[in-house]
């Protein structure tokens, strides 16, 4: 069950009413829960990594304007070219909130394409041996 609610997420990403949260909670709250569960971390921290996570996800699918003009129109957009959670400031931040490393290094993982895939390997003897 997700930790951060839409409130939250809004209290720091100006957010559309257009674009529902829920989705951006969701993926969050997986994220945190399978690479932080079990960890001696307090549901309170849990709770903000997530949020930041949410704002992280909103901030891809929805951009932040770094700048507006009225005259001539011109808009500029908050974007970093980077890989996974560096991509965003809220991204950066959930992965200085988890003290623990945990989320720096599933990301570093997924951003270097180390995930591990599982494998087996033989050492014994055939069956005719």
């Amino acid at each position: 069950m997700a930790r951060s609610t839409a409130v939250l997420i809004g209290a720091i990403i100006e957010v559309d009413s257009d674009i529902g949260l829920d989705p951006f909670i969701n993926a969050a709250s997986m994220l945190v829960t399978s690479v932080l569960a079990g960890v001696d971390t307090s549901e309170s921290d849990l709770t903000q990594i997530e949020t930041w996570l949410a704002a992280h996800y909103y901030a891809i699918r929805a951009p932040r304007s770094s700048s507006e003009k009225a005259g001539p129109v011109a808009e500029s957009f908050d974007v970093k070219i980077d890989l996974g959670l560096n991509q965003t400031r809220y991204g950066q931040m959930a992965l200085s909130l988890d003290v623990t490393g945990k989320l720096a290094y599933h990301n570093r993982k997924t951003t270097e394409g180390l995930a591990s895939t599982p494998s087996l390997t033989w050492i014994g003897t055939g069956p005719d041996d």
